[in-house]
């Protein structure tokens, strides 16, 4: 949807004294596969998300937060209404959160890119801007009591989580929105990012020793030590 459509449909809705306020979306990706090769990507898909606005006077209307993602899991979407900014006032912070599953260790990668990165690769319309001084933080958890953040400060950032064990997963994207100058004629704020996730199945881990071989090497030691002990007597006799 183009950005004007957007705007447009943001302009239809007045921003209510006490709205309720969301602090991002969520999008449930589902189940989450490799090929059953091991450490071979496989794209499995793309998601993005658009914050948009128009100022009225100083304040903006209600700031639609719009995301999306496409892929082996569907088209699944999530929008909600995001809290108004000021053009001289603070930003606004969001949390998108998308879940997934893992049926088996797997490697989890994401490419992420932000403003005009986004819109030059083809996940956002033209006319998108980054979002404030690009910073995000990454952050994926899960029910086995993974959990690790990272920080991403560029418009063009990927990352690898490896041996990700087979469970459930949220990965968490944190930010700001609002002006970062002052607004143009028009006062628009239009703001995203953009990216893909792929996806591996891990090597396995090492295979333990059946139980028949390690009797059989504690055997041998044993033979040997027995030896030893005989030449040191022979010699002294």
């Amino acid at each position: 949807m183009s950005v004007i459509a957007l705007l447009f449909t943001a302009m239809l809705v007045p921003s209510a004294a006490n709205a309720a306020y969301a602090t991002g979306t969520n999008i449930d990706l589902g189940l989450l596969k490799g090929t059953g090769t091991v450490n071979e990507a496989t794209k499995v898909g793309t998601f993005r998300s658009a914050f948009t606005a128009r100022l009225y006077g100083d304040v903006t209307d209600d700031v639609r937060i719009s995301s999306k993602a496409s892929g082996t899991f569907g088209t699944p979407s999530s929008e909600v209404k995001g809290k108004p900014v000021t053009w001289m006032g603070p930003s606004a912070a969001f949390t998108n959160t998308y879940t997934f599953s893992l049926e088996r260790s797997s490697n989890l990668s994401m490419n992420l890119f932000s403003g005009e990165e986004a819109v030059r690769r083809g996940f956002l319309s033209s006319g998108y801007e980054g979002l404030l001084n690009n910073s995000l933080l990454i952050t994926l958890t899960g029910d086995n009591g993974f959990s690790e953040t990272r920080k991403v400060t560029a418009a063009t950032w990927s990352s690898v989580w490896s041996d990700l064990a087979a469970g459930n997963y949220t990965l968490s994207i944190a930010g700001k929105y609002g002006y970062k100058l002052m607004p143009d004629y028009n006062g628009l704020l239009v703001q995203g990012y953009g990216g893909e996730f792929n996806i591996s199945d891990a090597a396995p881990g090492d295979v333990p020793l059946p139980g028949a071989l390690v009797l059989l090497g504690t055997a041998l030691a044993g033979a040997g030590a027995y030896g030893r002990r005989a030449m040191v007597r022979r010699k002294t006799a």
